[in-house]
């Protein structure tokens, strides 16, 4: 078994959640971007990704639950990027230091 394989293991798997009409910057090693896009997430994980609108045939069966489509329009998404440093917080405490009386006198 490689080190890397995934092990995730979803309890009680969701639908289909289709994410399209967004843009796209993926973390694979030519890094591939889509100006508009489509990420399908299958039993929690990501099982496509591509261009344009996702194909609905050839990922609902029938017989299966109907997705859970998303409009990612004007959004950004990086699937497979796991964010382990950012600076989110920062905006709460620079307007928090701007409304602080100075307490230089």
């Amino acid at each position: 078994m490689s080190h890397y394989q995934n092990q995730y293991q979803p309890q009680n798997p969701d639908p289909t959640l289709i994410i399209e009409g967004c843009a796209i910057a993926t973390v694979n090693a030519a890094g591939t971007e889509y100006a508009s896009g489509y990420v399908v997430v299958s039993g929690g994980v990501i099982t496509a990704v591509g261009a344009g609108r996702a194909p609905r045939p050839a990922i609902v069966n029938p017989g299966t639950p109907a997705p859970r489509v998303i409009d990612g329009s004007d959004c950004l998404l990086t699937p497979g990027l796991v964010n382990t440093h950012h600076h989110l917080y920062q905006w709460i405490f620079a307007a928090w230091r701007r409304t602080r009386p100075s307490s230089n006198g």
